[in-house]
């Protein structure tokens, strides 16, 4: 990777090199396949404090049994339980999953319709905050938010030197304004995957 006059590389060719990586590394799971809107929620909220890999063995009986928000927000706690079971954190997972699924019932109905998320649509869904809110609405939507993660934010720290003083970095609005400028505005779905 080149270096900028500061020994860091510049945004379009620290984008560049991570797409490209990308293309050749990308790794599949159910949630990227059929792409939409309860699919990519239910991701975002599956995936914290658990492996992709862990998710990924859970996620198509999540779908299968729960299509839709209302059937979620439907669903009897033990049988959603058992589902989430291999994942850990089960009791409070089924009980966050069955609250968002009344709750994305109430506003979006069976079916969530990409053109109906944005920041407001989604402010206040249990378990949904800044980075799912991002993730959701880069996924769908293709907007050029940044998914700021563990990932995401040892790959500042180690690219570009950016390291927070926070104790929770996830929490840092300075890490957050310098990943936003790193995401390209045709390419936000993969650049955050990557």
């Amino acid at each position: 990777m080149l270096r900028g006059s500061k020994g860091d590389p510049s945004i379009q060719e620290f984008q560049e090199a991570l797409l490209n990586w990308w293309e050749s590394k990308k790794r599949d799971f159910p949630w990227r396949r059929e792409i939409s809107p309860y699919k990519a929620i239910l991701a975002e909220v599956l995936l914290r404090k658990t492996t992709a890999k862990q998710s990924q063995a859970v996620f198509p009986a999540l779908i299968e049994r729960w299509p839709d928000p209302c059937a979620l927000g439907q669903a009897e706690a033990d049988e959603l339980k058992a589902v989430l079971r291999p994942l850990g954190m089960h009791l409070e997972r089924a009980r966050l999953l069955k609250a968002l699924g009344k709750e994305l019932c109430a506003r979006f109905g069976r079916e969530i319709q990409a053109e109906a998320l944005n920041r407001e649509s989604l402010a206040g869904l249990p378990g949904i905050g800044q980075y799912a809110s991002n993730m959701v609405l880069a996924v769908c939507k293709g907007e050029a938010l940044a998914g700021l993660d563990r990932n995401f934010i040892r790959i500042l720290e180690r690219v570009f030197g950016k390291k927070s003083r926070h104790k929770r970095p996830h929490l840092d609005s300075g890490l957050w304004e310098f990943a936003q400028t790193l995401i390209p505005p045709n390419r936000s779905r993969d650049f955050n995957w990557a």
